[in-house]
């Protein structure tokens, strides 16, 4: 009976329990919160998050969320309220957005200098209405005095500190610092913000530095009443170098009238109103001359003149005849980056012509001596450092007399001349590393035109003209030598 009235019972219930709907069955899920995954990016300037979609009544992201989150993950900087606030009226689940971003750091300012001196040191004549040159009127000399400043430095910026989304600092690259280009006769305040005139005279500017330049002036002819001249500066003549005669100057060489079969040597620039005839110029500079012809020339900067006959001409940058023919007639003639004429060679008579671009021989020389004297100035260095480290021990233990002191002052100030020297090769060496890079290439420009006969040497190529060819354009191509119309 009891086994009867449990089975009936059982079947009851298993009826009921059939008769409820599944839905009603099983208990609803949980509520689950909107969670927030927080996510750095661009090395830590960037903080972005993740927003999962609440389930089952779970609660929305809220403001306290976001940023607890972010405090979890160490975000503190740089957060945007406007956007968390949006992101919490207006919920994007399921995408990284953005909400912090951190501060990038300003780079400082470059150093810079302040020239309160004419730099137009490039002894321009001036230019008549007719187009003309007057190599008479030169306005070349900035008379300056003792103390006077010539450079003003302005010192770099650090910069500004940046942070990123955390917090941390992030350093600023610092403004590159400038260095006063103090030449001969200048010296540098204590404060190192200036470069004043160490005595009277013109400023000029060779080699990158600025210099002092103290003039002699001769109102006549160089000839037999003056003799020779070396002067330690710049020479002003008023009249002509007559043939025979030599004029050598550390600085700059203006002569009024013209040079003939004579001798200049200048370590500046050279400027000659009336031309030369038989002349030879050696000039670290540029050569300015109304006219050149039978004449030799080595010039380390540019050559400027009206005409060219029958000369050998090599300078460090360009030959540029442009007068009101600019003719180059004859010669050997070289530049090491531009020959521009408006004549190359002659059509009516036959006049050997060679002309070269991509050859320098003064920095070709440089390239052999400058590592030497390099190597020698490093090695006098050393051995001064040596012995003056042998005498300081002398000197600290009293043992030095009067006359040893004096050669140990000698060595220290020798020590200071040997490591000026050292660092001027060293920058010296760095310019002539970027210069040797074009040796080999060049320009060349006939604007009117060049003559039959004229012989074209760039770099490894060389190319004779047959025809006469106006208006043209030669430079180096990958297989040669390349012709086209000049602009």
């Amino acid at each position: 009976m009891k086994k009867d009235a449990a089975h009936g019972q059982h079947a009851i219930l298993k009826k009921l329990a059939a008769a409820v709907p599944p839905e009603q069955s099983a208990l609803p899920p949980p509520p689950v919160d909107s969670k927030v995954t927080v996510t750095l990016a661009d090395r830590g300037m960037s903080a972005k998050i993740q927003l999962s979609r609440p389930t089952g009544g779970g609660r929305p992201p809220s403001r306290e969320l976001i940023y607890a989150a972010l405090a979890e993950n160490g975000v503190a900087f740089g957060i945007s309220e406007s956007k968390i606030l949006s992101l919490v009226h207006r919920p994007i689940y399921n995408l990284y957005i953005e909400v912090a971003h951190g501060q990038p750091p300003v780079p400082g300012i470059d150093g810079r200098l302040e020239y309160h001196v004419s730099r137009e040191t490039s002894l321009k004549p001036k230019v008549r209405e007719d187009g003309t040159v007057d190599y008479r009127d030169l306005g070349i000399i900035q008379q300056v005095e003792p103390d006077q400043i010539l450079v003003e430095r302005i010192p770099p910026t650090p910069g500004t500190e940046g942070y990123d989304v955390q917090g941390n600092p992030i350093a600023p690259r610092p403004g590159r610092d400038v260095v006063l280009p103090a030449g001969k006769n200048t010296y540098v305040s204590d404060d190192g913000l200036y470069l004043l005139a160490d005595r009277a005279g013109h400023v000029d500017f060779i080699g990158g530095k600025v210099v002092v330049q103290e003039t002699y002036t001769v109102s006549g002819d160089v000839g037999s009443a003056t003799g020779n001249i070396n002067f330690n500066g710049s020479v002003s003549i008023r009249g002509t170098v007559l043939a025979g005669f030599t004029v050598k100057a550390t600085g700059n060489v203006i002569i009024r009238g013209g040079c003939e079969a004579a001798t200049i040597e200048a370590g500046g620039n050279v400027t000659i109103g009336e031309g030369i005839n038989g002349g030879h110029v050696i000039v670290a500079g540029d050569l300015k001359s109304k006219y050149l012809q039978n004449s030799r020339v080595e010039a380390g900067g540019s050559i400027y003149s009206d005409a060219v006959v029958h000369c050998e001409l090599r300078c460090g940058d360009a030959l540029v005849v442009s007068g009101p023919r600019g003719a180059l007639r004859g010669g050997n003639c070289s530049a090491a980056n531009r020959i521009e004429c408006a004549k190359i060679g002659s059509r009516n008579t036959y006049m050997p012509t060679r002309i070269e671009v991509g050859l320098d021989p003064i920095l070709q020389s440089r390239i052999n001596n400058a590592p030497k004297e390099f190597e020698t100035a490093a090695q006098n260095i050393a051995r001064l450092e040596h012995m003056i480290n042998c005498f300081s021990q002398l000197e600290a233990a009293g043992r030095l007399d009067a006359e040893r002191l004096q050669i140990l002052k000698n060595m220290r100030y020798t020590l200071d001349i040997e490591r000026q020297k050292h660092q001027a090769l060293q920058q010296e060496l760095e310019v002539i590393a970027e210069k040797a890079k074009t040796l080999g290439f060049g320009t060349i420009v006939a604007k009117t035109g060049i003559a039959p006969g004229v012989r074209v040497v760039i770099g490894p190529f060389q190319a004779v003209i047959d025809d006469y060819t106006p208006n043209v354009k030669i430079t180096r191509g990958d297989d040669g030598i390349v012709f086209s119309p000049a602009v």
